[in-house]
């Protein structure tokens, strides 16, 4: 029996379980996946079989209760691995597991090698942890983002061999992807181009970025776009909707969707074949983003950042224009040249980012 643990909801998380849950279920891999009690809300029909046990943990910051509650579990069955598909949020005690003996798999997101401007002492301590942790019997691979190099990297700098670069899957949408795929293909015809920010709503993610670029657009031009804006806001919610409001009173056609949560499925799916360009505006690039896989399925070209991997994917792909993100009349520019003109004969490689990184080659390469 396979054991899988994300405790968390958000983004990539509830993906990786889709997509694990489907695999098991079809090749009928007795299985235990321990989730959010969130993600089971979300998902009324997944219940638990011969085959497959669900059990869930209330996400708190108390990780010293909710590993004990892991350890409770995997000491009553006998399991032949445990995928911890956060390592970020657990690497805190992997050292210290040692008991009960279980082969420990893992997916670490932006790695601390990847940063930028890493202090002396942070790396240090970093460096020093993650000794700790690769020298534990149990770790048998920690799994890296699309980056191979930061993998490789990590290998060196800790005398090991237990980190494995893995594709982050691009998540195909439900049945209408073919009929909105045709869709997609007649958006450019629409009298007014579609921008489309989705994921977390955030600073970091480059919200204020975006409101401020507004300010920067003449108003000729602000006629001929709409803003969608989709995905959850739970840190500054209020003052994210504030601004948004703000920026309505004096261009009430602007945005034609604003949410500030997570969205249905079908909503999701409408508002990304429906759009003409993805916003990733990210002020932080070094690690993945899921976005560029939605952008990909959806044949959408995005406008993100030119720096860290997200940068390199972009440009390895050709998926779309690249800009300083974190510079607001750079946006607005990107903004305004996608409204003025745009070219289908520009060779974008989405089906190729697809190939490369598909949910089979994500299951293939984690559960080898």
């Amino acid at each position: 029996m396979y054991l899988f643990v994300d405790t968390e909801f958000r983004g990539h998380h509830s993906e990786y379980l889709d997509i694990l849950i489907r695999h098991t279920i079809e090749m009928k891999m007795e299985s235990n996946f321990i989730v959010s009690d969130e993600y089971l809300k979300s998902r009324p029909k997944l219940g638990n079989t011969d085959t497959h046990k669900f059990t869930k943990i209330c996400s708190t910051g108390n990780f010293i209760s909710e590993f004990s509650s892991i350890l409770n579990i995997v000491r009553q069955q006998s399991f032949h691995r445990c995928y911890l598909l956060n390592f970020n949020r657990y690497f805190k005690i992997i050292p210290f597991w040692l008991k009960p003996t279980i082969p420990i798999f893992s997916i670490y997101f932006l790695p601390f090698l990847a940063k930028k401007n890493i202090s002396t002492s942070e790396l240090v301590t970093k460096c020093f942890y993650m000794k700790l942790i690769t020298q534990n019997p149990n770790v048998k691979k920690i799994f890296v983002l699309n980056d191979a190099a930061i993998a490789s990297e990590l290998n060196q700098k800790l005398d090991t061999d237990k980190f494995h670069p893995l594709a982050d899957p691009v998540f195909i949408y439900g049945n209408g992807f073919m009929i909105n795929r045709r869709n997609s293909e007649t958006a450019q015809k629409n009298s007014k181009t579609s921008f489309l920010f989705l994921g977390e709503v955030s600073e970091r993610k480059g919200i204020y970025k975006l409101l401020s670029a507004i300010r920067h657009i003449p108003p000729d031009v602000r006629k001929r776009i709409t803003i969608n804006i989709a995905g959850n806001a739970s840190n500054d919610a209020n003052n994210i909707r504030q601004a948004i409001e703000k920026l309505s009173t004096f261009h009430p056609n602007l945005f034609k969707f604003v949410s500030l949560s997570r969205i249905n499925e079908n909503t999701f799916e409408k508002l990304l074949f429906s759009a003409d360009y993805i916003l990733l505006l990210h002020q932080r690039s070094e690690g993945s983003s899921g976005i560029l896989g939605k952008a990909s399925v959806a044949r959408k070209p995005v406008i993100g950042p030119r720096e860290g991997l997200i940068g390199k994917l972009i440009r390895e792909y050709n998926l779309g224009i690249q800009i300083d993100t974190k510079d607001p009349r750079a946006i607005a520019s990107a903004l305004i040249q996608c409204s003025a003109s745009y070219s289908e004969a520009v060779k974008h490689n989405f089906s190729g980012f697809m190939i490369d990184h598909s949910p089979e080659k994500f299951v293939s390469t984690l559960l080898e």
